[in-house]
């Protein structure tokens, strides 16, 4: 997968599609409901903007080698340095903050949806309170996060991207042999908090971006990562859209919020929730280990395997726990990274650094900015805007409506939501 010398092409790809061909895929189907197949353009659009802001933070990465030496070696907090460069200092630590945030709200929801689908495999055998299948994957994942550094991973990525594809044709297939069981399928109405939601949804499915600097500057050529991201951003697609039409196509506005729980139970259904397990597994080391390295950089731990290290990466699976505990809603979760965080990293701060960049930096060989680019970033901002705070709002209120419930202790496992 790597070299001395460091990423191909194809291996920065898969590194780069298995941080996006994620679980949010499971709630893609769900988002329809929210938006109609309206959605399906709001998710062709979501893509377009998540792959053009992948373009422009490769785009800065190379001026900020061209103009400083320190970048041309090494570099492990690439996107924090862009900010850094393009606002001011204080921005590389608004970055690592919101950074931090959203791979701890991603790693939220992987041990919530595995504890969900560890509950459901089991349901015939024997019944086990949710509660402590939160315990046990976390049990389980907590000494899985104490070893390697992101670099190491090459086997969780090509796993994760794996076990994820398999996932997502075997869900296809299990929709298809549906179609004839299905009867009076409604597929009712968007309001706009519906929608609002869905759009939180849907950008989760394309997190990841934020990520592509750190890969970018793992690669051999680091201007090939436009090549990279072009394959990832079309597999992805491959598996996204086969899965959401599918499903709301079968189950319309009655698609479960976990497209999981639509499949009849089986082994089927069993070998799905294999694979979605070991992708959570893969993909909650990938999502961790960044935050966990950045710690232990503050309070100089040693790169070897030490006792500091189990400590603080155990420390950091005790706050997702205590997150989990506190809203056993995957989907919940997802929306509020979704139309916070990840929006702001992934869509409005590379389009605003670059502009801040090109306008500081006009000399650079990256800094040209056509009409039509213009006219695409000041989409993304406006698009991005929009979305994040009507999502963030929406999302907010969904989950203080949580706390009103008489029992938080259960996971989301209704057939829709109401919002």
């Amino acid at each position: 997968m790597t070299s001395t010398k460091g990423f191909s092409v194809w291996s920065a790809a898969v590194f780069i599609s298995s941080f996006m061909a994620g679980m949010g895929v499971l709630a893609l189907p769900h988002a329809l409901s929210g938006t109609g197949w309206y959605g399906l353009i709001l998710m062709l659009l979501a893509c377009l903007n998540a792959w053009y802001s992948s373009v422009i933070l490769g785009r800065m990465w190379i001026i900020l080698e061209e103009r400083w030496e320190e970048y041309r070696v090494k570099f492990r907090y690439p996107y924090p340095a862009i900010g850094a460069r393009a606002v001011g200092p204080w921005m590389r630590y608004v970055v690592t903050v919101l950074l931090h945030i959203t791979l701890m709200g991603i790693g939220t929801v992987y041990i919530l949806l595995s504890a969900h689908i560890a509950q459901m495999m089991t349901g015939s055998l024997f019944t086990l309170d949710y509660r402590y299948w939160l315990l046990i994957m976390a049990a389980i994942l907590c000494p899985l996060s104490w070893f390697g550094r992101i670099e190491e991973f090459w086997f969780a990525a090509v796993g994760a991207l794996t076990t994820a594809s398999v996932a997502c044709i075997s869900i296809f297939i299990a929709m298809i042999l549906q179609i004839p069981k299905m009867e009076n399928v409604q597929y009712n109405g968007a309001s706009f908090g519906s929608a609002a939601l869905s759009f939180g949804t849907i950008l989760f499915a394309y997190s990841g971006v934020y990520m592509f600097p750190t890969i970018q500057n793992d690669m051999a050529d680091k201007q090939q990562i436009n090549k990279a991201t072009i394959i990832s951003f079309v597999g992805v697609l491959f598996l996204y859209i086969p899965v959401t039409v599918s499903g709301y196509a079968v189950w319309g506005s009655a698609v479960p919020v976990n497209i999981q729980l639509a499949i009849e139970e089986g082994y089927f259904n069993s070998f799905i929730g294999v694979c979605l397990a070991l992708h959570i597994f893969l993909a909650f080391l990938l999502a961790i280990n960044p935050v966990a390295q950045e710690i232990e950089e503050i309070f100089n731990v040693k790169s070897a395997f030490n006792y500091k290290r189990c400590l603080i990466r155990s420390s950091i699976i005790g706050i997702i726990l205590i997150v989990a505990y506190s809203i056993p809603h995957f989907e919940k979760i997802l929306n509020l990274i979704g139309g916070s965080t990840m929006t702001l990293l992934s869509f409005i701060f590379p389009s605003l650094f670059y502009l801040l960049l090109a306008r500081k930096y006009p000399d650079s060989s990256k800094s040209y900015i056509s009409l039509p680019e213009k006219l695409l970033i000041g989409e993304i901002m406006i698009t991005g805007c929009i979305g994040a705070i009507s999502c963030t709002y929406y999302a907010i209120q969904d989950i203080i409506e949580v706390f009103t419930e008489t029992d938080i202790t259960q996971p989301t496992v209704a057939t829709s939501t109401a919002v």
